[in-house]
């Protein structure tokens, strides 16, 4: 393996001394932050140097590569425009490809220093074999649904993925795989431990009850109808929408701004995590209703939901198979979203129960389990058992 062949100690290759950390993401470091993100800052916060390439961009020279800072000390984000039309990529994906090899020497040279890891997240595969950017450890680490058309590994020493419905997507005779669930953030695991430290919150004695949501208004898989009925079946509910939304396109409103028509419904658009966690102690309930195939229903283990939990309020939910059977949530039994609203309807009825301290002391715990910090623990652990004999590179051929 390269990493070995540079002399990096693999047990200590991410709690050890400081590491050059390519991480490449299928979203720009502007915006909603996700989990490549949070790795990022994360893996900065260990002392190590990382620079986070963003998806490419369709203005400025060609070929410019862009080194700029974030507001995060140690991560750096690296912005750029291929150096050739880029769309020849919906061409020829052989000449594509071609021509991403070229730019990731390109991007490394603009970095100055040659990666010790490479930490690939890019679904979209713009670089479809890692070992262009030199002899560095390869992670490629699906998130989200692979684009159509695409399956290959990037010839990945290592391969991670939130759901294992993204590992059986993948062709790859790699025996280095492991089924890591998403993270929860450093200032969601700040609040759960201080709630955990106070005993919980104590439960509502007036007013009415708050049911929450947290997430891009925009996704096309949120179930619309649902909502609305659940709004107009509970008047005596308020609710609290936490997202950036889009309330017209092209001329045409959007469901969203239905939601405007509503009195007991707000707004918020996008916060910060910290300004969300304000809202954390008024909500009673927190929900997700998205349109959920049995098939999208096994590859959600949505970051949301962990944050949810770290704020140790009950969650009535979409089915999400990765947590069907557990006692953490209010689940659909089907994925139809049919009995959603008798679940919400009576949980507020038993919200004293659904939030007893025992069972906000109960979701935080869990959600500390998973927090990002230790997810990179598992990570570590997994690299420690890396050697040449167990990854396989040899037969792949060298890139070109």
């Amino acid at each position: 393996m390269a990493a070995l062949a540079q002399g990096l100690s693999p047990p200590a290759m991410l709690f050890g001394p400081q590491r050059t950390i390519y991480l490449l993401s299928p979203q720009p470091w502007d915006g909603i932050k996700v989990s490549k993100h949070h790795y990022a800052a994360e893996l900065a916060a260990l002392g190590h140097r990382v620079f986070f390439i963003e998806p490419p961009r369709a203005t400025g020279p060609s070929g410019e590569v862009q080194i700029l800072p974030t507001e995060i000390e140690g991560v750096r984000r690296v912005s750029y425009r291929p150096w050739f039309p880029y769309w020849i990529k919906f061409r020829s994906r052989m000449v594509f490809d071609h021509g991403m090899r070229r730019q990731a020497r390109m991007i490394t040279k603009a970095i100055g220093d040659a990666p010790d890891i490479v930490w690939d997240f890019d679904n979209a595969y713009q670089f479809a074999d890692l070992r262009a950017f030199g002899p560095a450890l390869k992670i490629f680490h699906p998130v989200d649904e692979l684009v159509v058309g695409r399956s290959g590994d990037k010839n990945a020493d290592l391969l991670l993925a939130v759901s294992q419905h993204f590992l059986d997507a993948l062709e790859t005779t790699n025996r280095n795989v492991m089924l890591l669930p998403h993270g929860l953030n450093r200032e969601y695991a700040a609040y759960a431990r201080q709630l955990v430290r106070s005993g919980g919150l104590p439960a509502r004695q007036s007013g009415r009850p708050l049911v929450g949501y947290v997430g891009h208004l925009d996704h096309p898989d949120f179930d619309w109808p649902t909502t609305f009925a659940l709004i107009e079946a509970n008047p005596g509910l308020d609710f609290v929408f936490i997202g950036p939304f889009t309330l017209e396109r092209e001329g045409v409103p959007t469901p969203v701004s239905r939601l405007k028509d509503y009195p007991n419904c707000r707004l918020t658009g996008l916060l910060s995590p910290t300004e969300m966690l304000g809202w954390a102690d008024q909500v009673d309930v927190w929900t997700m209703i998205f349109h959920c195939t049995p098939e999208l229903g096994g590859m959600i283990g949505a970051h949301k939901l962990l944050e949810y939990l770290a704020t140790g309020k009950v969650i009535v939910t979409t089915r999400v198979l990765p947590y069907v059977g557990s006692d953490l949530f209010v689940m659909a039994s089907d994925h139809t979203n049919r009995d959603l609203p008798a679940l919400l309807e009576r949980t507020i009825a038993n919200l004293a129960e659904a939030n007893a301290p025992a069972n906000q002391l109960k979701r935080c715990g869990f959600a500390l389990e998973h927090s990002y910090v230790e997810n990179l623990r598992k990570v570590d652990s997994l690299i420690a058992q890396l050697s040449p004999d167990t990854t396989d590179d040899a037969p792949r051929g060298a890139a070109s």
